[in-house]
């Protein structure tokens, strides 16, 4: 019989079928490559813990694994160690390794502590707490308790969203610590059961014929997925835009067996981007508004300025002023035209140090664009709470960055608003899914660094470890390059924007 480690009984909870997969046949999973920005998400994990380790100075790390780290646990107890890191233990049926396992001298049992690197939720929040944080600990505890050792207390480190870095890290201040032990009993009796049928459910000599992820959007299918439902298409019903927020329309689609898009008969119940979506594919039609786009792009005031920040964010802050997961711009890239048929001006600038990137970047900022003219950015939502933050680390700069924020037009809009659609956005308007379509000769694939989550990673680790040591100058020029597309993109998509508002033959809607 297969151990049930706490990884798997949350698979098991996120999708049953897709953990016996993992379990008993991992062959047949799709191939599923680290995204870089879920890599650096790991990284910063396993960052935080070693930070919350040390509010423990008397720790010792078990530095073991498998059946060596039980054994090793096990010694550490005996030898009489009150602060364990990476407690691991096993019943024969399941295995966890704890965050931290401390002596509780006052009731003469153990305190669990489960460290994590999302931050801690406010008061009011408290009840939508993820629900992955409670499972996970409720493991550990029952394990516990299965092998006869009393648990006191249970708690959940997170960092606290409220701290903000000044000098060196303050280790009382950059961590919340919620008990939750009585959360923990509420939930014991369904634990228990949700840990026995994970256990026998992965153990099972039965191969799964179905998934529950046929009722998610594409982006949340298992691994598994693509073996149990191999004739699902490409484009289907999973790729509707926000599809993940209409449970109840998925779940009527796929039980009708509704799963191709040319399945689709009745869109009563599409709203704006699933019918743009829906009507741009079964037509095979761009959706063009030409007198709305014109509306839009007319509004627009010269000089105009394209631009694009890049972010780094830290789960522990690394600059003075910054806070838990604040994205912090390190870079941006910004082309500019002046005037109506002006020459395409392009600057830019990069953080190259491990000092704060903010102040000089504002000033840069402060030189290159002027008081007047729009600000062209793509996905508003982003762009502006980055300049806002800005303006707060720099006061020198805050009036003009604040002006700046307010100049702030978003070109995504005019997809978003339906004047622009195309089938091939498959219900996307981020940059990505708009680019190839509108502006086939120029592409991401060609650049060493093709996403913002890659761009991150790359600069996390140029600046702040020895991986590109001695390959800088190259380092620089890919994330330049990268950043660069993204202003040229805007800038490519504005002009064929236009020549599809003037065309106004070229109307389908």
């Amino acid at each position: 019989m297969m151990l049930l480690t706490k990884s798997d009984f949350l698979l098991h909870k996120e999708c049953s079928s897709n953990a016996w997969f993992v379990k008993n046949k991992p062959d047949i999973l799709t191939d599923q490559t680290m995204d870089p920005f879920v890599q650096g998400l790991i990284d910063q994990g396993q960052e935080v813990e070693s930070w919350a380790q040390k509010k423990f100075p008397d720790g010792v790390h078990v530095r073991a694994y498998n059946e060596a780290a039980v054994d090793t646990t096990q010694r550490l107890i005996a030898e009489g160690k009150k602060t364990i890191f990476q407690a691991t233990f096993s019943d024969g049926e399941l295995y966890a390794m704890i965050d931290i396992l401390q002596w509780n001298e006052m009731y003469q049992a153990w305190d669990i502590f489960e460290i994590k690197s999302s931050s801690a939720l406010q008061d009011s929040e408290a009840g939508t707490r993820k629900n992955e944080h409670i499972d996970d600990a409720g493991f550990q505890r029952i394990l516990l308790q299965r092998l006869e050792m009393k648990v006191a207390n249970v708690y959940l480190m997170e960092l606290n969203k409220e701290y903000t870095k000044d000098g060196p890290i303050d280790l009382e201040a950059l961590f919340s610590i919620t008990e939750i032990t009585n959360a923990l009993i509420a939930l014991e009796d369904a634990h228990r059961v949700e840990i026995k049928t994970a256990y026998q459910a992965i153990n099972s000599s039965t191969q799964p014929k179905s998934c529950e992820c046929k009722y998610k959007p594409r982006k949340r299918h298992c691994s598994s997925f693509s073996f149990l439902y191999p004739d699902t298409p490409a484009y289907a019903v999973y790729d509707l835009s926000r599809i993940g927020s209409s449970k109840r329309l998925l779940a009527d689609m796929v039980d009708q067996g509704i799963i191709a898009m040319d399945d689709i008969q009745d869109v009563s119940k599409f709203k704006k981007m699933k019918l743009w979506q829906w009507t741009s594919y079964i037509h095979d039609e761009e959706i063009i508004l030409p007198g709305e786009i014109k509306k839009e792009l007319k509004g627009l005031a010269y000089p105009l300025y394209f631009l694009d920040y890049e972010t780094l964010p830290s789960a522990i802050p690394k600059y003075d002023g910054t806070w838990p997961h604040q994205q912090v711009v390190f870079q941006y890239s910004l082309h500019i035209i002046e005037h109506e048929d002006g020459p395409l001006l392009h600057k830019e600038y990069l953080h190259e140090t491990a000092d704060a990137p903010m102040p000089v970047l504002a000033h840069r900022l402060r030189e290159d664009i002027g008081d007047d003219g729009s600000v062209i950015v793509w996905y508003k939502p982003f762009e502006v709470p980055r300049t806002k933050e800005l303006a707060a680390a720099v006061p020198e700069h805050a009036d003009f960055l604040l002006q700046l924020a307010d100049r702030i037009y978003d070109l995504m809009d005019i997809c978003s608003k339906g004047y622009y659609h195309h089938k091939d956005f498959r219900g996307s308007v981020s940059i990505k899914a708009v680019l190839p379509v509108m502006c086939p000769d120029l592409s991401y694939k060609t650049l060493h660094i093709q996403n913002g989550g890659q761009a991150m990673t790359t600069y996390r680790d140029f600046i702040f470890s020895d991986l590109y040591k001695g390959k800088e100058d190259e380092v620089v020029s890919d994330l330049l390059a990268y950043c660069k597309l993204d202003t040229f993109a805007m800038v490519r998509i504005w002009e064929e924007l236009w020549k599809k508002a003037e065309d106004d033959s070229s109307s389908k809607n």
